[in-house]
C-alpha cells in the first residue's frame, strides 16, 4: 500500500489547517479568490489587566489561541503580593469595541466580563504576510481564582484585551 507523507505540520501541503468542526471560521472572501471560503483557526484572543482588587494590587494575563492545544492554559497566569499563579485555559467571546466581551474557564471559575471604553484598530497587508487587529481598552468585572481556593472579585479593573489575526 502507498504511504501517505507526511508535512511537516502533520498534514500534506493540500489539506486545510482544521480543529473540529465548532472552532472553525470562515475566510473573508475579500481575502481569497472569489469563492473561495477557507476554514482557519479562530484568532487569538488576549487580555491584561492590572490595578487593585479587594485594597491589594492585582494583575494578569489570559490569552487563548496562541499556538498552545486546546485545554493548555499557556500564559495564562495572575500577579499578587505572594507571587504569580497559573490561571485555567479561557474561551473569549469577542464583543467588538463598542460591546461587552466575556473570558471565562471551562468551569467559570474564573469568569470576566470586560466593558470597553476606546479601540484601537489596525490592518496590515504586506505581500503574503497580513494582519488584523483591535486593541480595546476598558476595565473588567468578575471573579479570578486564587491558587488555595477561592477566588478574588474584581470591578472596576482597568485593562485590555485583543483580537487578532494574522497570516504570515
Amino acid at each position: 500500500p502507498a504511504r501517505r507523507r507526511l508535512h511537516p505540520r502533520g498534514l500534506r501541503p493540500d489539506e486545510p489547517r482544521r480543529r473540529d468542526a465548532a472552532h472553525r471560521r470562515e475566510e473573508p472572501a475579500r481575502r481569497g479568490r472569489a469563492g473561495d471560503r477557507r476554514p482557519l483557526l479562530p484568532p487569538p484572543g488576549w487580555a491584561f489587566g492590572t490595578g487593585r482588587a479587594g485594597g491589594a494590587p492585582l494583575g494578569f494575563n489570559l490569552c487563548e489561541g496562541f499556538g498552545v492545544p486546546a485545554g493548555d492554559p499557556g500564559e495564562n497566569a495572575a500577579f499578587a503580593g505572594g507571587g504569580p499563579w497559573r490561571l485555567p485555559p479561557v474561551a473569549f467571546a469577542v464583543g467588538g469595541a463598542s460591546s461587552p466581551w466575556s473570558i471565562a474557564s471551562p468551569g467559570r471559575e474564573l469568569d470576566l466580563v470586560f466593558r470597553p471604553a476606546g479601540a484601537h484598530r489596525e490592518s496590515r497587508r504586506l505581500g503574503i504576510l497580513s494582519t488584523r487587529f483591535t486593541q480595546v481598552a476598558g476595565t473588567f468585572e468578575g471573579a479570578i481564582p486564587l491558587p488555595g481556593g477561592g477566588g478574588v472579585a474584581v470591578s472596576g479593573l482597568p485593562g485590555v484585551v485583543e483580537d487578532h489575526w494574522a497570516r504570515w
